[in-house]
């Protein structure tokens, strides 16, 4: 609703937020510099929940690192550098190439 509100719809597919969210709420987050977000537990409420998916969306590295949302652990280890250098390959040497945003799911690996 907030991204619709704020007229970022068209910008970011409903299917980025929701994998977005699904990050929040299943992963625990390693670059989380806030002392207010606990990094290693999911948000207890939704206010929590809005603000760590504000912090991921502002603290991760789109330009140089795809998001990988994989709550169950399917990607392994040789898939996960695999899909970095597919990354890699897509944005070029400049990192200026490629989709604005790059999430991988377990059901997507093409991003």
């Amino acid at each position: 609703r907030w991204v619709a509100a704020h007229m970022l719809s068209d910008m970011i597919p409903q299917e980025a937020i929701e994998l977005l969210v699904a990050k929040i709420y299943t992963e625990s987050s390693t670059n989380n510099n806030s002392k207010l977000l606990p990094a290693d537990m999911p948000p207890s409420t939704v206010t929590a929940g809005f603000l760590k998916f504000l912090l991921l969306l502002h603290s991760h590295d789109w330009a140089r690192e795809p998001l990988i949302v994989d709550p169950q652990n399917h990607i392994s280890a040789y898939d996960r550098g695999l899909i970095q250098s597919q990354f890699n390959a897509v944005r070029g040497p400049d990192f200026i190439k490629g989709p604005a945003m790059y999430i991988i799911s377990p059901a997507d690996y093409d991003g």
